[in-house]
């Protein structure tokens, strides 16, 4: 192993100081935490230099800036439309919920207009949340049936 003093500025002592202190409240964020101030800086150092090294071999003449760039844009970009895609997908399941829980109503009661009395199927001693928590129950109960069956 090489020795190599290394002088950090103080917005990179800063960021590392965070970082250490991060770690210090929360052990859980990283699997190892290393023991020594030289131990993180060279994790800490390796872990971006294999991202780096990693981008160039898929793209060898792309510049460092640009990779920095799309590291820093790309990850928050993906889970930001990951996020608004769930939630749409949220939003379509909860209406299918409510266009059936309307229809049965409709059917039971024999009133076409009974849909206009619905209440929030999240809101705790309505009827529509009693058939919400029960259809949650039937798909959690299926969903882990299906799990045992797939071991």
């Amino acid at each position: 192993m090489t020795r190599t003093t290394l002088r950090m500025t103080k917005s990179t002592e800063s960021k590392i100081n965070y970082f250490e202190a991060k770690l210090e409240n929360n052990p859980a964020l990283i699997k190892n935490i290393p023991s020594s101030n030289n131990g993180l800086i060279n994790m800490l150092l390796n872990d971006y230099l294999t991202l780096i090294i990693n981008a160039w071999n898929k793209s060898p003449r792309k510049r460092y800036e640009t990779i920095y760039q799309e590291f820093l844009s790309t990850h928050d970009t993906k889970l930001n439309n990951l996020i608004k895609h769930e939630q749409k997908q949220m939003n379509r399941i909860n209406e299918i919920l409510y266009l059936l829980m309307a229809t049965n109503q409709a059917v039971v009661r024999v009133d076409k207009d009974d849909w206009k009395n619905m209440q929030s199927m999240f809101e705790f001693g309505t009827r529509e949340n009693e058939i919400y928590a029960k259809l949650s129950q039937m798909v959690e109960t299926d969903n882990k049936k299906l799990f045992q069956k797939g071991k």
